[in-house]
């Protein structure tokens, strides 16, 4: 996953690289979603120390914004990874709250 966020320049994205990224967040989004109670809190905050929401709202959703309309789906499955990775964890909420004049801007798109 990190390969695929970072060491790509906006140039050089596959549509093989865009179709690993949304299957490897729908895979997340799976793990987290049939998870009971406390081993979904951990998988969260393990998601949150490790990084990984960070780097796909700043690198990755942030550069997602300027596509052209074929990304719309892995657009659509990293707001859905937000939702499962932040559903009932105040922690993960936090870490996104300052990001939330981007996410209502994002809501006609």
């Amino acid at each position: 996953m990190f390969h695929m966020i970072y060491k790509k320049s906006p140039g050089t994205e596959t549509k093989n690289t865009k179709n690993d990224i949304i299957n490897i967040l729908a895979a997340m989004c799976k793990d987290i979603a049939k998870a009971e109670p406390i081993e979904k809190k951990r998988l969260q905050n393990m998601l949150r120390h490790i990084g990984m929401v960070d780097d796909i709202l700043h690198v990755l959703l942030k550069r997602l914004i300027f596509k052209e309309i074929q990304y719309r789906d892995l657009f659509q499955q990293s707001v859905d990874f937000f939702y499962n990775c932040c559903y009932d964890n105040s922690s993960c909420q936090k870490l996104l709250l300052p990001n939330l004049n981007f996410f209502l801007d994002m809501l006609n798109k």
